[in-house]
């Protein structure tokens, strides 16, 4: 995915005042990397304030490719704000900006463990999928990572199917797989629905 920025400033200049947005700190003064040249996270850091005040404090226009290839106009700042003292950011700041790159993690786990499952349709169907199955598990309370993932995996195989199936939400909801764990209870499921 591209970005494509309009300054004023020269380059160089504009690369000498990011500097100090390379990375945050949070309340509980842990430092991050703060990823803005990535564009999976650019959209959701347009939408933090705090951030977006700074990093776009010298741009007259900011555009992003999305996943389906649509151009975005990212919303400049109506308050840019210049200095160069270390970004701080919330805790609810991090958190949203954690879930921005969850769709981008789970795929990265798939193509490296499951790359079978991605193959058969383009990314962006792709991550469509995994975003759906992360809703879903948001939705109602399915909070493993390693349960997220197994969902993930059975929703690329049933093509999304799985996720869209009302009795699955149901399923879900229930939390019936407490005690027998999530991927053992969802290949059962899975079988007496007869998606496998």
């Amino acid at each position: 995915m591209l970005s494509f920025i309009r300054s004023k400033l020269p380059a160089s200049d504009l690369c000498v005042s990011w500097q100090s947005l390379l990375e945050v700190e949070t309340e509980d003064k842990e430092r991050y990397l703060l990823r803005f040249a990535d564009t999976r996270v650019l959209p959701e850091l347009a939408s933090q304030e705090k951030i977006w005040n700074r990093l776009a404090a010298d741009a007259t226009a900011w555009w992003t490719v999305e996943r389906d290839g649509e151009l975005q106009d990212l919303p400049l700042p109506l308050l840019p704000a210049r200095n160069d003292e270390p970004l701080e950011i919330d805790n609810d700041c991090l958190a949203e900006l954690l879930r921005a790159g969850e769709v981008d993690a789970m795929a990265d786990y798939m193509g490296n463990h499951f790359p079978e499952l991605l193959a058969v349709r383009d990314g962006y169907a792709n991550y469509e999928i995994l975003d759906q199955a992360l809703a879903l598990c948001s939705e109602l309370g399915v909070f493993g990572t390693s349960d997220q993932y197994a969902l993930g995996v059975a929703a690329l195989f049933t093509e999304g199917r799985l996720l869209t199936d009302p009795e699955t939400s149901t399923w879900l909801s229930e939390h019936s797989w407490n005690g027998k764990g999530f991927e053992d209870t969802l290949a059962e499921f899975m079988e007496n629905k007869g998606f496998s």
